[in-house]
């Protein structure tokens, strides 16, 4: 399982997991670029599968956005307030304790489905704006 980090994740943390055998990419680095607006990126990542991971809580509370989410087949986590204070490295190694629970949860969702993540590794699910 490909998971696709958006450019609200730091690209160290995704280093990091990489280091650790996380199959993983971040928009920058595949974009080779910042700025890439999200209805350029979400189509290509819907159709090759991968999960979205994204501290963008706008994507799925703006009405518009969450169309073009579920649209294109996204399956995401969305991580909650909880990941905003924690350190790079610290992110990192969340989501590594996390990990195993983390491709199994995403393996359950339909295309278009989110759901948001805390620290505790506890999912909930993403109603419709």
């Amino acid at each position: 399982m490909r998971f696709f980090f958006d450019e609200n994740m730091p690209i160290k943390m995704l280093k990091a997991l990489q280091v650790f055998g996380v199959d993983c990419v971040h928009l920058i680095k595949f974009y080779k670029g910042h700025g890439i607006p999200d209805e350029d990126w979400m189509p290509v990542v819907g159709a090759k599968g991968w999960v979205v991971v994204t501290l963008d809580r706008r994507i799925y509370r703006d009405s518009a956005q969450h169309a073009l989410a579920r649209l294109h087949g996204l399956r995401s986590i969305v991580l909650t307030r909880s990941w905003f204070k924690l350190r790079q490295h610290e992110k990192a190694g969340y989501f590594l304790v996390h990990h195993d629970a983390i491709v199994e949860r995403t393996r359950d969702l339909k295309p278009g489905d989110a759901v948001r993540l805390n620290t505790q590794g506890i999912f909930s699910p993403i109603p419709p704006p």
